[in-house]
């Protein structure tokens, strides 16, 4: 008999509160807390509704591989959440994932535990009754806030050391991996900092004490080190002493296993200025973004770093990093109707390395900067025709247009009309899209393929076919 498991999303915080998530965790960091990790792939989706209260949505996952917590031959788990609370997870067929929590309960257990008994206990008649000898399963409970689940591909780098988990071939000691970045935050992942390089760190269990220096992308993984809690610093010239956010100075590390730190280096420096148009009038509302120039003249995105104009062309960054900084507008994204514009660098170049860059000091003040745009470009409407696969038309269909793999316009038609208007720079290609929501389904049909349009007049039309005929629910 198959082994069943239901992984039971907990619903989102209070009204009004919210979470930003850190990005998916190593595993040999956390595996010593988990208790069930397993890899799967979603093979089917069963989508039940108890009108006016709730949606229960049913994911049934194969296990391909199961590392922690599943006894042996099990081959299928299920996963559920309730959509209208936020919690639902959201999972994509012909994608392996990698999944993991550190606790269970009964599903009887925890709405028991939930204390909204008057709601809760009113949807045990209305749930579908193959769900009823659920309420003793094992429930392993995961909320918004939690990185239980992620995308996993062959040469994912935790996939050898649960393997070697899973045998219990595990060495006794451990490993750091320190990332030293300024101004680091770690809610937004670890790309959105500029590293330090160069910077000293310090490891201190009883009377041992290692150090290293972080390498040009401002990391450093130790040698395998004795278990046990340690003491971390770091420090660097001209920023001083940085701090160990997230877990704090005091960290432990688990035998077998790795612990990851970030180190932070604050800095004061600001930069001020104004950003005009082509003729040299101030821009209002302009979004002004920052990023990082590499030595290989790469453009590295820092995408918490962004202010938007006052309605005197002005804006101000604080806490700016130091380094070989960017100042301009559209980075990392397409033309848009507010933004005419390609990517312009500050003073007001496309080339990236033709821009006037800032090098500051961690305290370093700037004012008077300028960042002249361009003459705008021009936009008109993409019509995009969408049709069922048998050639009928497919109303309420939507559509999509990418320039240079950036998304450039989406947009769904209006009711009876398969008519999708994209509102596109001209004199450019883009690979436009199809799709169509099944909602009674909750499943997306496809187009045939993206189709290559060379958008040169406004009103232009292209036809889009779907993958699919209709659907029954519209027959």
């Amino acid at each position: 008999m198959k082994l069943c498991l239901l992984l039971l999303c907990a619903a989102l915080p209070a009204s009004g509160t919210s979470c930003v998530s850190s990005g998916p965790s190593r595993v040999c960091a956390i595996f010593h807390e988990q208790q069930i990790i397993f890899k799967g792939r979603l093979i089917a989706i069963k989508y039940e509704s108890a009108p006016g209260v709730i949606h229960w949505t049913l994911y049934e996952f194969r296990v391909d591989e199961a590392f922690k917590g599943l006894a042996s031959g099990s081959n299928t788990v299920f996963v559920t959440g309730w959509s209208n609370l936020g919690g639902n997870p959201e999972f994509s067929d012909k994608v392996d994932y990698l999944i993991y929590a550190r606790s269970s309960e009964t599903l009887r257990t925890y709405l028991e535990r939930a204390k909204v008994s008057k709601t809760w206990y009113g949807i045990f008649e209305r749930i579908p009754s193959r769900w009823i000898w659920l309420m003793g399963a094992p429930v392993i409970r995961f909320g918004p806030c939690d990185n239980t689940k992620r995308p996993v591909k062959v040469d994912d780098p935790d996939l050898p050391y649960l393997r070697l988990a899973a045998k219990g071939d595990l060495p006794k000691g451990g490993i750091f991996e320190i990332v030293a970045g300024q101004n680091l935050d770690v809610r937004f992942g670890e790309t959105n900092f500029v590293s330090v390089s160069g910077a000293d760190i310090i490891l201190e269990n009883g009377a041992n004490k290692f150090t290293y220096r972080t390498n040009s992308n401002g990391a450093v993984v130790t040698k395998e080190l004795p278990p046990g809690t340690y003491s971390v610093s770091v420090s660097k010239g001209p920023f001083g002493s940085g701090r160990i956010i997230g877990t704090g100075p005091e960290v432990f590390l688990p035998p077998g296993g790795c612990a990851v730190v970030h180190a932070s280096f604050p800095t004061s420096a600001r930069v001020k200025g104004v950003v005009v148009d082509w003729q040299g009038q101030r821009v209002a509302h302009a979004r002004v973004e920052l990023a990082e120039l590499l030595p290989d003249r790469e453009v590295k995105n820092l995408p918490d770093w962004w202010k938007n104009t006052d309605k005197e062309g002005r804006f101000a960054f604080e806490r700016v990093p130091s380094g070989r900084i960017l100042v301009g507008v559209n980075m990392h994204r397409s033309p848009s109707e507010s933004l005419p514009f390609d990517t312009t660098y500050m003073p007001g170049v496309s080339d990236p390395g033709k821009a006037r860059l800032l090098e500051l000091t961690p305290t370093q003040q700037v004012t008077g900067v300028q960042l002249r745009l361009p003459k705008p470009l021009l936009f008109g409407w993409l019509i995009v025709l969408m049709e069922w696969a048998d050639g009928s038309p497919a109303f309420r269909g939507g559509a999509s247009a990418d320039w240079n793999g950036m998304a450039s316009a989406t947009n769904t038609a209006i009711e009876k009309s398969n008519r999708v208007g994209l509102h596109l720079a001209l004199g450019r290609t883009y690979v436009v899209k199809a799709n169509w929501w099944d909602h009674r389904n909750r499943r997306s049909i496809d187009g045939i393929e993206g189709k290559q349009v060379n958008f040169t007049s406004n009103g232009q039309t292209v036809t889009l076919r779907l993958k699919e005929g209709p659907p029954k629910s519209l027959k």
